[in-house]
């Protein structure tokens, strides 16, 4: 026995079944708005592409990071294609924030790191790093004297 299962629109996106309690949901017919935004994270192909460019144009960061976890490779595109979207050194601050700095600092090689620091801010680098162990006073002394820690 076949039964066909009708359906009587309630609203825009949302359906209610005519012969069962229970209600649909159609992701792709909602409109794009914000209270629209948890349930489009979820939209797939042209839908997505239309809420991702809203989000990049809102600059909703909170949903853009959302949806860079779940499809990191549509948000890129968008991104490229869109002349508002953060710039490289934002979107490196998102990364570094949302896998922290600890877990990049085990992919990298220290070598790799000490290798790209540019010559102006190695000095600000060395300082940090010293200033972990050692006085302020002992730090601008071994800076002033070429590397040599005085005894």
């Amino acid at each position: 026995m076949t039964l066909l299962v009708k359906f009587s629109k309630v609203s825009d996106a949302l359906y209610k079944s005519d012969n069962f309690p229970f209600y649909v949901l159609v992701v792709p017919e909602l409109t794009i708005e914000e209270r629209n935004y948890p349930l489009l994270l979820f939209s797939k192909g042209e839908k997505r592409k239309e809420f991702l460019k809203e989000l990049v144009r809102k600059g909703a960061i909170e949903y853009l990071r959302l949806a860079y976890q779940l499809y990191p490779e549509d948000v890129m595109e968008v991104f490229s294609m869109s002349k508002d979207f953060p710039t490289l050194e934002e979107n490196i601050r998102v990364i570094v924030n949302d896998l922290g700095l600890s877990k990049i600092l085990e992919v990298v090689q220290p070598q790799e790191i000490a290798q790209s620091i540019p010559d102006d801010r190695e000095n600000a680098l060395l300082r940090a790093l010293l200033l972990k162990h050692l006085s302020p006073e002992e730090v601008e002394s071994i800076l002033k004297n070429d590397g040599k820690r005085k005894s």
